[in-house]
């Protein structure tokens, strides 16, 4: 059974965009445009070691699930000519289903959603923390990934 993956630009008062849509077996690009950022204090409040878009402009994703017990996750790929290392993490509404762990260029990890979804339509939200460092200077200007959803054995 095939699994179609969409994905729907979501804007709070930032911008984010999605291109295209696929089955859960081709990873989509995704990318975000942050329109205002917000720095996050870590042990010292005097030098913040991440950043993130001030309103969680996010990237919203849609799946269709086989059913309670099936384990999903997301596959997350950072783009090549990313330039800093970036956290991704799936929302839905003010509960984080998992996060990933701080990604460089290139690197791909998977993400678990769990195994509760109940057979039928279900959307989940990415966003992201980014890493002060590279060409992120305490300012997060943009965002991107290739992601898909796929069943965890």
């Amino acid at each position: 059974m095939k699994r179609f993956l969409t994905a729907v630009a979501v804007s709070g008062l930032g911008l984010a965009a999605a291109l295209g849509a696929a089955t859960a077996d081709a990873p989509v690009r995704v990318q975000g445009i942050c329109l205002d950022f917000q720095l996050l204090p870590q042990f010292d409040p005097s030098f913040p070691r991440y950043t993130t878009c001030a309103q969680h402009p996010q990237t919203s994703f849609a799946f269709d699930s086989d059913g309670v017990g099936t384990q999903y996750g997301l596959q997350v790929t950072t783009p090549r000519e990313h330039c800093s290392k970036i956290q991704y993490q799936a929302w839905v509404g003010d509960r984080m289903l998992g996060k990933g762990t701080f990604m460089g260029p290139g690197e791909t990890q998977f993400i678990p959603l769990g195994n509760s979804f109940a057979r039928g339509h279900h959307r989940f939200d990415i966003r992201v923390i980014g890493e002060v460092g590279g060409c992120n200077q305490g300012r997060m200007h943009s965002w991107a990934a290739f992601v898909s959803v796929v069943i965890i054995p």
